[in-house]
């Protein structure tokens, strides 16, 4: 290859410690280094509390000491759940589950305190593993579970004897060999064979069942195989319930079930599209997911299913196959399968999507005749191989990360014979967490895993006991006679320099010497603490060591330190025969291309990409990286970038995008990149693509351009709309979000460009000549003042002559009620006044907005108590806020009272905001960070805390004087400081001693930038009509889920708006 003989011209450059540079191929692994050394406690830093003798834990998730309080939902066999309280550990029980060995002693309730068991307490590690650990060793002797159990803290205890069911011990070999393993199996298949109980999710039960080996369990798996009618239509369903139907058919060759399996087969073909699904169907909104509308947790599966379709002599149409096997076999080896259609992400908390990437993988290395020695198997070896680096980041994940631990210990179990050590490792560091997941009737659920900790999803994970049996063929036995092989492409995406990418071994460095990994211990090379050692300054030696490291994690992560020993040790690298190595070169310069990107180096980056042998991985993060170089060299290579604009993958056209956006404007080269641009937009059915022309810095740049520079890009872009080919699908629903949102996509890169509403204009007059204001949508969001003049007064007549008085008559009857201050309405939903003064807004009329009604909030003067409650704040977490009833100071239990005296009660007066951040007089959230800090009329949490609030829990009164209310007028009474995302911790606010508003909870996710508070209906303007209002108001401190800063803020003030007129006139 041109890459292997190119000679560097000697030069060493000494660089400084890489510190912050984001990273546009790797600015999520950045995040993922910095979680490395934060998993513990809720506040993210390394526990050194004396109950710790480590300051990290070895999984994530690990008890915080500091906290109140931290749930376990299972005790495993024992039958009942626990709280962690202070002082750390407090064991304390929260519930028994009826039926449980807790449960028959009848002496164990909840609420009760567990000082010892056995005759130990915990003490050093994570509870969570010693309690594992107890199991195992009550199990091993006689199952008793000797507690001594106080019904209080301090109070009297009493020995009480839980009687587990004793099933020995572990083998050294366990699963496989282990008369314990084999009765946690057994009593699994009696679970799932009761007819009482559940079969699994999507009965996936039937999958642990045909990997037991047992006849008997056979037998109970052909009565459902046989009532299957193959109904499943969701690829969430069919991809987890799916894989038994076949492995059933392959053991048996009973044809009764090939309808079925021939039906789901159909239905995966008919919704798949670009490779993909969606969860519950073919697409969602392309912007979904990460852009392009699939769900890989539950499209990951379908691969396999699919392929183990075909092997039972299924008719699965080639290129469906060969698409979607394409689509996903790329991943392997090059990080995380993302969340929908986009390239691998980076970090270690897939979610369980690599896990079950292995098993696709191993269901294409079955169907294709080279098996074992196809480039599926390898696929399938790495994919499995990163559930050892990923183990320790156990529990993350989306909605909980409970599902990624079924497929994170099921691929394990693929490796157990290629990767002895790396199994034996994983297996018995996380046996605690297999003991407290079991419950005491046979079943499983995933302890720590939310909503996964259920029974249903639990049956997958005891497939962890029976997948190095080999009883399956996804799990490793050999064709049946009823398989039928159909040859697979020997390589199905990329290069044979991609090959590397699937090897389980470290590469080979320049000198010939292949670092060994077979003795890689849990302790010291799973991910957390390998991403903690990595982000120290490393030397030489540390950095080729792990840059050759089988891991594309632990790669990436070993890339910043190239940094330190300059551009000599990058040469090194991108000079490796290996392109796992050449692509972490790549990283590790796109960290730091101010110091790394030399000319030298970008010359070698340009032969690299014009290598037709070239690995196409490394090829894509250099074709990005080309963007980071001066714009004299990028000008140079502009005929090589657009030739990727139209390439067959699309990643390399995502990239070249994104290199061409520093000279898009360039006056030597916009002529080219320009209609160039615009001709990819015309076939291009990727959302991922198109990002840099939406959120990228080329909208930005062509913003600033010359005249004939956007007159060029609109030109273009224009002509890519209206000679827009349209996506070919046999679904309507395909079509009608494809076609759709990507012309949506151009027309919103058009007006990003000054002049592009004018242009969209006529684009929509040209299409539509009778539609008075097309692309309404467009414009009702545009800013007013992009908009020529002529066009603006094109919108204001279209606004108020037809969409106001549409929208009034649409939502007269409910407009009546709120414009009269008569509705009470709660859901956000039904109200309408907000959508009629947005459209007012859009046209200039500013007449209805809501404005300040009596003094100034800043200037409201209060009296003030804070207190820290009796009543500990004792739930898992405090996303939404700790409201809750709380026991008030002696004296104060009627603090909301008209006839309350606080300034007797001892209470300190203060002006508002009240704010407090870590106990400083600081705002709690980060809003002001971003955007230019906040502008929200109704909140004003930019403005500086004028009072701390010191505890817990905040109570002020205060006597204010407003204008009369006055008819025709709406007025409310607003929360500021609130208004965004994980902000707020719950409110009362009294007027005149009686309730006026209760919001139990903060700002939740979607539900920002609304105002907080309540309009004041008809009947209770009389309370504001005598002078002086009482108004009294408690509210709680929180953690912040972004900033992780304790405290909150807080401002009570009112404001009027002139209701618009929406009677029939």
């Amino acid at each position: 290859m041109l890459s292997r003989v190119y000679e560097f011209m000697k030069s060493f450059i000494c660089l400084s410690k890489l510190l912050n540079n984001r990273s546009t191929i790797h600015s999520t692994f950045l995040s993922a280094v910095i979680v490395a050394t934060c998993m513990n406690g809720q506040r993210g830093h390394a526990d050194e509390s004396p109950y710790y003798k480590a300051p990290f834990g070895e999984f994530s998730k690990r008890p915080a000491t500091d906290k109140q309080l931290t749930h376990l939902t299972r005790l495993g066999p024992v039958g009942m759940s626990v709280d962690f309280i202070q002082p750390a550990f407090t064991l304390r029980i929260k519930k028994i589950e009826p039926g449980s060995p807790a449960a028959a002693t009848g002496k164990l309730k909840a609420g009760q305190i567990i000082e010892t068991i056995n005759g130990q307490k915990l003490h050093d590690i994570d509870p969570r593993i010693q309690l594992g650990n107890w199991i195992t060793e009550a199990e091993a002797d006689d199952g008793k579970w000797v507690m001594q159990v106080a019904d209080h803290p301090g109070g009297k205890s009493q020995q009480v004897v839980v009687q587990l069911e004793p099933l020995g011990k572990y083998s050294k070999t366990w699963p496989l060999d282990c008369p314990k393993s084999d009765r946690i199996v057994r009593n699994m298949a009696g679970y799932l064979k009761h007819p009482k109980t559940t079969k699994g999710f999507a009965d996936i039960g039937m999958l642990f069942l045909l990997s037991t080996g047992d006849d008997s369990d056979l037998e109970y798996v052909t009565q459902w195989a046989r009532s299957h009618d193959g109904g499943w239509s969701y690829p969430w369903h069919i991809g987890y319930g799916g894989l038994a139907l076949c492995e059933y058919y392959l053991k048996t060759g009973d044809q009764k079930v090939l309808p079925a399996i021939q039906k789901m087969a159909d239905k995966l073909v008919a919704l798949e599209n670009f490779g993909g699904w969606a969860g519950r169907g073919s697409t969602a909104a392309l912007s979904y997911g990460g852009g392009g509308g699939h769900l890989n947790a539950a499209g990951t599966l379908c691969v396999a299913y699919l392929c183990m379709a075909k092997e039972c002599g299924a008719d699965v149409p080639e290129d469906t196959l060969l698409r979607v096997i394409e689509r996903f076999y790329r991943y392997a080896g090059r990080g995380l399968v993302p969340y929908g259609q986009g390239r691998p992400e980076k970090g270690f908390t897939d979610n369980g999507k690599n896990g079950k990437l292995a098993f696709s993988m191993a269901a294409a290395a079955n169907l294709t005749p080279e098996g074992e020695n196809s480039i599926y198997a390898r696929a399938r070896d790495t994919s499995a191989q990163f559930s050892f680096y990923s183990t320790s980041y156990m529990l993350q994940g989306h909605t909980g990360g409970g599902i990624g631990e079924i497929w994170r210990s099921a691929a394990m179990g693929l490796v157990n014979e290629r990767l002895p050590n790396h199994y034996r490792e994983f297996m018995d560091n996380r046996r605690w967490h297999y003991e407290l997941s079991r419950r005491y009737n046979g079943s499983f659920g995933i302890v720590g895993g939310q909503r996964y900790d259920e029974e249903p999803w639990g049956s997958a994970y005891a497939m962890t006991f029976t997948v190095p049996r080999k009883t399956l063929r996804l799990t490793g036995a050999p064709r049946s006679k009823y398989s039928k092989p159909y040859v697979l492409p020997k390589r199905p995406w990329g290069t044979a320099e991609d090959d590397e990418f699937e090897l389980i071994t470290s590469a080979v460095t320049n000198g010939g010497e292949m670092y060994e990994i077979a003795n890689e211990t849990f302790a010291e090379n799973t991910g957390m603490p390998m991403l903690r050692m990595l982000k120290e300054d490393l030397d030489i030696a540390t950095v080729r060591r792990y840059m050759h490291h089988p891991d594309y994690v632990i790669r990436s992560a070993a890339s910043a330190s190239i940094a330190i020993h300059g551009v000599g040790l990058l040469k090194e690298f991108l000079a490796s025969k290996d392109a796992r190595v050449r692509r972490a070169a790549v990283e590790g310069i796109d960290r730091n291309p101010k110091e790394l990107l030399t000319r030298e180096v970008f010359d070698h980056l340009v032969i690299m990409i014009q290598d037709p042998d070239e690995s196409w991985y490394v090829k894509d993060g250099a074709i990005e990286l080309l963007g980071k170089a001066p714009k004299d060299w990028i000008v140079g290579q502009v005929d090589l970038l657009v030739s990727f604009l139209t390439h067959e993958e699309w990643w390399f056209r995502k990239g070249a995008l994104v290199a061409l956006s520093p000279v898009v404007t360039d006056d030597r080269c916009y002529r080219k990149i320009l209609p160039a641009i615009g001709k990819m937009l015309r076939r291009n059915y990727r959302y991922n693509v198109t990002g840099a022309l939406r959120w990228g810095d080329l909208p930005e740049y062509l913003r600033e351009a010359k005249p004939e520079v956007q007159e060029l890009a609109r030109k273009s872009f224009k002509e890519a709309y209206l000679n827009y080919v349209d996506y070919e699908h046999g679904l309507d629903r395909v079509v009608n979000t494809v076609n759709p949102m990507t012309r949506d996509a151009i027309i919103l890169s058009i007006a990003a460009l000054p002049g592009g509403y004018d242009t969209i204009y006529a684009i929509g007059k040209e299409q539509s000549p009778d539609i008075d204001l097309p692309f309404k949508e467009v414009f009702l969001k545009a800013d007013p003042k992009r908009l020529s003049p002529e066009l603006k007064k094109i919108v204001d007549d279209a606004v108020g002559g037809n969409l106001i008085p549409q929208y009034i008559a649409k939502n007269r009857k409910q407009l009546l009620s709120e414009a009269a201050s008569e509705s009470r309405t709660k859901d956000a939903k039904s109200v309408k006044m907000p959508g009629l003064l947005s459209l007012y807004q859009k046209v200039g009329v500013q007449d209805y907005s809501w404005n300040s009604h009596g003094p100034e909030f800043r200037e409201m003067k209060w009296h003030y108590h804070s207190f820290d409650p009796a009543e500990k704040w004792m739930k898992p977490n405090d996303r939404l806020g700790r409201y809750r009833d709380v026991t008030f100071p002696e004296g104060m239990g009627k603090w909301y009272e008209a006839n309350f005296d606080p300034k007797a009660a001892g209470w300190k007066q203060g002006l508002a905001p009240f704010g407090a951040a870590d106990g400083k007089l600081e705002n709690f959230a980060d809003i002001m960070t971003k955007r230019g800090g906040c502008e929200l009329s109704f909140c004003g949490c930019s403005k500086p805390m004028q009072t701390l609030w010191k505890n817990d829990v905040l109570l002020i009164q205060g006597d204010f004087e407003f204008p009369p209310f006055e008819d025709g007028y709406r007025y409310r009474l607003i929360h500021g400081g609130v208004s965004h995302v994980g902000s707020g911790g719950g409110y009362r606010l009294y007027v005149n001693g009686k309730l006026f508003n209760e919001i139990k909870q903060g700002v939740d996710r979607r539900e920002g930038e609304r105002p907080i508070g309540k309009v004041i209906p008809k009947d209770w303007w009389p309370e504001f009509a005598g002078g002086k209002v009482k108004l009294s108001a408690i509210t709680f401190k929180k953690y912040h889920p972004r900033t992780k800063k304790y405290g909150g803020n807080i401002a009570i003030f009112m404001q009027r708006m002139k209701s618009p007129p929406v009677d029939e006139e």
